[in-house]
């Protein structure tokens, strides 16, 4: 659903994740807007087990999202726990 790529953010000088929405995803009327609410929703949650979204907005038809960096594994690894196989 989407290409996730490491960055840093320019204004807050810190490593971010960039999260970009593959274009044939974002073919429905309502996308946009789901986007936005999506993105507006889990900016304003707080909790250690959710990423945090820095940024989201829409340049030349791209949707995507600036997120907290999460360095070490895969979401599958962070699952499984420490020392899990």
């Amino acid at each position: 659903m989407a290409e996730v790529y490491a960055g840093i953010h320019p204004d807050l000088g810190r490593k971010v994740a960039i999260k970009v929405i593959l274009p044939q995803f974002a073919t429905e009327s309502t996308f946009e807007d789901r986007f936005r609410r999506e993105a507006r929703l889990v900016a304003s949650l707080r909790h250690p087990h959710i990423v945090q979204i820095y940024d989201f907005d829409v340049v030349d038809g791209r949707h995507f999202m600036v997120m907290e960096y999460l360095a070490g594994g895969t979401l599958k690894d962070r699952l499984r726990g420490p020392g899990a196989r």
